[in-house]
């Protein structure tokens, strides 16, 4: 399992091994950092993404971009885990 922590404009993998910066994966705002991590983990060998988030910003763009990221994306809202599917 890995996991990617976004603080302020850094970003952190932390897995197994231990923590490292990733630094192509460095964006200021919020909900395009959100984007651009899932796309990264796409491309990455991932299979789907977690994306812990209240912000309806979010889940609006995961619905836009979801065919673009190319992966199943969950978001995690309250108490319930809704899942965003690819249109194919």
């Amino acid at each position: 399992m890995v996991l990617f922590v976004a603080y302020g404009e850094q970003c952190w993998k932390i897995d197994r091994v231990g923590a490292s910066f990733v630094d192509e994966l460095q964006q200021e705002e919020a909900n395009t950092k959100t984007l651009l991590h899932e796309k990264h983990a796409s491309q990455h060998g991932f299979m789907s993404a977690n994306i812990v988030s209240e912000d309806t910003d979010v889940f609006v763009f995961c619905i836009a971009f979801v065919n673009e990221i190319g992966i199943p994306l969950y978001q995690k809202r309250g108490t319930k885990s809704p899942k965003v599917r690819n249109s194919n």
